[in-house]
């Protein structure tokens, strides 16, 4: 099994060096930063909790604690949850503060030991300390007469990561469709047609700054 970099992870490396690449070529990390962007108008919370996780980004961090708890309020009043505020408030930061920073220590989040020799390949056992879920009980993470709720606050923050995902999944394949109908549509026309000069093609590779989080570390 290849320990293949996640959309998660490979936006996180991105965002946090600074730079985007873009290829005419190919889909590249720079992809995927445009596209987290774009999802993140409907989607806020799943973007601060990547940037928060994947990209080291400390202002993200009571962001998206703000944005969850926001959230998790509202599904209370809506839902009748009989827990009083404060402890809603308490159980939501602690679930956010478990998604952020419990990865399994184990498997490093991966969800499968690595094989003997081999660092980037996988092995298709579950690990054995998370059971394939890559982060550490959430039952460590809060008192054990909360566990539940947590549970219930564990899986609307899952649903936003999730739903972000969904949709730069979305935008990457329409970005990537788009582009192979360009190209096509260049190949077609090929070189001598009125106002196309080969000469004046945009560069494949394209670079561009990107500024960087205004704190790093947590």
């Amino acid at each position: 099994m290849s320990a293949r970099p996640t959309r998660g992870e490979r936006y996180g490396s991105t965002a946090a060096s600074g730079r985007l690449t873009f290829s005419a070529e190919r889909r590249t990390a720079g992809d995927i930063v445009a596209a987290a962007g774009m999802a993140a108008t409907v989607e806020h919370l799943g973007l601060a909790l990547w940037r928060v996780r994947y990209a080291n980004d400390r202002s993200a961090f009571r962001h998206g604690r703000q944005l969850l708890l926001a959230k998790v309020m509202n599904v209370a009043r809506r839902r009748r949850w009989q827990e009083q505020p404060k402890v809603i408030k308490l159980l939501a930061f602690r679930v956010f503060q478990w998604a952020v920073f419990s990865v399994c220590p184990v498997c490093t989040g991966r969800g499968h030991p690595t094989l003997d020799g081999q660092p980037m390949a996988l092995s298709d056992d579950l690990c054995p300390a998370c059971r394939g879920d890559g982060v550490t009980a959430i039952e460590r993470a809060v008192p054990v007469q909360h566990i539940g709720r947590a549970k219930d606050i564990a899986d609307l923050l899952w649903q936003s990561d999730q739903h972000l995902d969904r949709r730069i999944a979305a935008r990457l394949a329409l970005h990537m469709a788009t582009r192979a109908s360009t190209i096509s549509a260049a190949a077609h026309r090929g070189p001598g047609v009125p106002g196309h000069n080969s000469n004046d093609r945009p560069p494949s590779v394209v670079s561009l700054a990107l500024e960087k989080p205004a704190s790093r570390g947590l």
